[in-house]
């Protein structure tokens, strides 16, 4: 009689199988019978790899291999040509598992089988730098590489012509590529957290921009091309070294969530006033010398909005925060 572990892999119709958070150290080769498989979820085990066998799982479209000791993937991962999500967070990986994206000599016909791949999950790894072959994945939507140890992002990562969410919060980065400006569709981008002393021109060029987060970096100013992110809407500078916005930010017309908490900001440019959707502004924590002084701008702020007093009292969804 077979042990009811391996009974369970002669179920040949099972679509979803979810065993996370168990004691498992490997996968059985018996999983190539699962034929039929389509979300496989082995999250918070202990798995180290996978069966060669599993290019078996022809269907797999979501793998869920989060907090396992994952340091590689089979040949036979390139196999699964219809795998669109994979998690590999809290992996320990110090680079992209082989062969999903070839470290280096990247070899096209390998990278090529895995193109359905939209989303991809490699956050909170020891990960030091995200290689240009990633610029490979011409489908993927979702990149989430954040709390690693990047140093550097390839050029070549305007190959991810789809891209619309790159989180790179929480890593070792000193600049940024003038390439991301060609990641036309991306419309959320984080990187907080760095130890950025510079922000590229070609940020402008993200037309569809809806979400920035450049907090806790090394920032002393922005790019006066930030003024042409007309689909921003929320922007946030925290914990920088800016004594000043550039003029253009008034550009920036339908941001509601605007938060520049812990700079060196003196006052605000007049432009800003043009910023008519505005509903939350955090300026706490900057260097204005005297509550009047921020009481007056404010007044203009809100007179070039055409608000009177009595309708921004009434706003309880408008917050302004600023320390005296």
């Amino acid at each position: 009689m077979e042990p009811p572990e391996q009974q369970l892999f002669n179920c040949q119709a099972l679509r979803k199988l979810s065993i996370p958070d168990n004691d498992l150290s490997s996968l059985p080769t018996s999983i190539a019978s699962l034929v039929n498989l389509r979300e496989l979820d082995i999250s918070k085990n202990g798995i180290q790899d996978f069966p060669e066998n599993i290019k078996c799982c022809k269907c797999l479209t979501i793998i869920e291999a989060s907090v396992n000791p994952v340091s590689k993937l089979p040949d036979g991962f390139t196999q699964l040509l219809n795998l669109t999500q994979l998690y590999l967070n809290d992996a320990f990986l110090e680079f992209l598992p082989l062969p999903i994206i070839v470290y280096s000599f990247p070899q096209p016909e390998v990278l090529e089988q895995i193109q359905n791949l939209k989303e991809l999950w490699m956050d909170n790894n020891s990960l030091q730098v995200l290689p240009g072959s990633i610029g490979k994945l011409k489908q993927l939507v979702y990149l989430d590489v954040s709390k690693n140890r990047i140093e550097t992002v390839d050029l070549d990562i305007s190959g991810c012509e789809g891209l619309e969410d790159l989180l790179l919060s929480s890593n070792m980065l000193q600049q940024l590529p003038d390439s991301i400006g060609l990641l036309k569709r991306l419309t959320t981008l984080k990187v907080d957290d760095n130890q950025l002393t510079i922000l590229p021109n070609a940020i402008g060029n993200l037309s569809l921009l809806e979400e920035f987060d450049c907090s806790c970096n090394e920032l002393e100013s922005l790019p006066s091309t930030i003024g042409y992110l007309h689909n921003l809407r929320t922007l946030a500078v925290d914990e920088n070294f800016l004594p000043e916005l550039p003029r253009e930010i008034g550009s920036c017309k339908n941001v509601t969530v605007m938060s520049l908490r812990s700079n060196k900001l003196e006052f605000l440019p007049d432009e800003i006033g043009q910023m008519q959707k505005l509903r939350v502004l955090n300026l706490s924590d900057n260097r204005y010398s005297s509550q009047h002084f921020i009481f007056s701008q404010f007044m203009n702020f809100f007179f070039n909005l055409n608000f009177s007093f009595e309708v921004f009292i009434k706003m309880h969804f408008s917050k302004i925060y600023f320390k005296s």
